[in-house]
C-alpha cells in the first residue's frame, strides 16, 4: 500500500510540475489593424480594429482569462497605440483571437496614420480600406496574466 501512495505522490507532483512550467505566449501572431473612420454629428471618431493570435503551444495546459496590452510601436520603438486585451479561452495546440476596437484621440489617430501610411481622405473616399499588417517588431506583448488549468480538469468541469 505505501508503494502505490509514493507513485500517486509520484504523479501528481510530475503533473503539477509540468501544469506550472507551462510556456506562455511570448509574442502577438499575426497582427493587423484596420483605421476606420466615422462621422457622429459633427464629430469625427478614429477607430482600429486590432486582430491578432496568441499560441498555447503546450500540449496539457489551457490558458483561462488571458489579458494584457499589445504595444503598436513605430519603427524608433516609440509607443502609438496601447491595446488592452481579454481573451476567454486558450486550448493547447490553439490560438486565441484577440479582435479589440479602440476608439482614438485624433493626434493618436494621426500619428498610427502617418505611420501605417494611411490617408484619412482615401478611407473616407473609399479608396483605401485603411486595413495593413504589422510587422513583429513593431508589435509588443506586455502585462500578460492568464490562468493555467489542467486541459483533463477543465474538461472535467464542464
Amino acid at each position: 500500500m505505501p508503494r502505490i501512495s509514493r507513485k500517486i505522490a509520484l504523479l501528481l507532483s510530475m503533473l503539477l510540475i509540468f501544469t506550472a512550467c507551462a510556456k506562455k505566449p511570448e509574442k502577438a501572431n499575426s497582427p493587423s489593424i484596420k483605421i476606420g473612420i466615422e462621422k457622429r454629428g459633427t464629430e469625427t471618431v478614429y477607430i482600429a480594429d486590432f486582430t491578432c493570435t496568441l499560441k498555447n503551444e503546450n500540449d496539457s495546459t489551457a490558458f483561462l482569462n488571458a489579458s494584457g496590452k499589445i504595444n503598436i510601436k513605430d519603427n524608433s520603438g516609440n509607443l502609438l497605440l496601447p491595446v488592452p486585451f481579454t481573451v476567454k479561452t486558450i486550448l493547447p495546440f490553439e490560438a486565441g483571437v484577440v479582435l479589440q476596437r479602440v476608439e482614438l484621440k485624433e493626434s493618436e489617430a494621426v500619428a498610427l496614420m502617418q505611420f501605417l501610411d494611411i490617408s484619412p481622405e482615401k478611407i473616407l473616399s473609399g479608396e483605401d480600406t485603411g486595413a495593413r499588417p504589422l510587422e513583429d517588431v513593431n508589435i509588443e506583448l506586455a502585462g500578460l496574466k492568464l490562468e493555467k488549468k489542467d486541459i483533463i480538469d477543465l474538461l472535467k468541469g464542464k
